[in-house]
């Protein structure tokens, strides 16, 4: 499976091709922003792709999962199955992100925790789950590959979805840069430098399923 650092390698070396390296605008973000204001030209986006007009391609299955820190797990005990996150201490959304797929299922799942602290941002959670305020849920890509940390409860039903490259139709058919089109097709990535142009601006957003 594809992971968020591999996608990120493989733009980084098409804005190398493109002698875009110093230009691009990359905008991290956790939540979903329209790509029909002009904004930006490329949205990387984890979650359902939201508007049904967008063009794009899945690049890659994201599942998210429950985690603790190590020192939380030995305190309090792992949980198994969703039903034993009910009478826990875990991590609230709020925010941009509160009702994302992953929170929703939180409040579905547990309705009786105690919510120890609430965060607005994916990296929030992170930092709030290695702190050991409690359990929470992570992209899998993100709380796997944290040493200090360990997973919970594997990923359940509802919290699976896609990783997307998507743009506006009318970007689309009107490009800043038409060597992105290639990237977002997942085509040859050797185009001519001609084609690029300093002002390409992406939007990697990595908040929601």
């Amino acid at each position: 499976m594809r992971t968020f650092s591999r996608c990120g390698t493989e733009l980084r070396e098409w804005t190398e091709k493109v002698n875009l390296a110093q230009g691009v605008n990359l905008l991290i973000e956790d939540r979903y922003n329209d790509l029909g204001d002009g904004q930006a030209e490329v949205a990387l986006r984890a979650g359902p792709p939201g508007n049904d007009s967008l063009i794009g391609r899945k690049l890659s299955d994201q599942s998210w999962a429950v985690y603790g820190s190590r020192s939380y797990v030995e305190r309090s005990g792992r949980p198994t199955t969703p039903d034993d996150l009910n009478g826990r201490q875990l991590i609230g959304f709020e925010g941009p992100i509160e009702n994302i797929t992953p929170a929703r299922w939180l409040r579905a799942m547990a309705p009786d925790c105690e919510i120890a602290c609430r965060s607005n941002s994916v990296l929030g959670l992170l930092f709030a789950i290695q702190s050991g305020f409690g359990l929470g849920l992570l992209p899998c890509q993100i709380g796997d590959a944290e040493e200090d940390i360990v997973r919970a409860i594997d990923p359940q039903p509802g919290l699976i979805g896609g990783f997307w490259i998507l743009t506006h139709p009318d970007l689309h058919k009107r490009p800043k840069n038409p060597g992105i089109l290639r990237f977002h097709a997942g085509g040859d990535r050797q185009v001519s430098t001609s084609s690029a142009r300093p002002d390409t601006t992406i939007a990697w957003q990595s908040g929601a399923i």
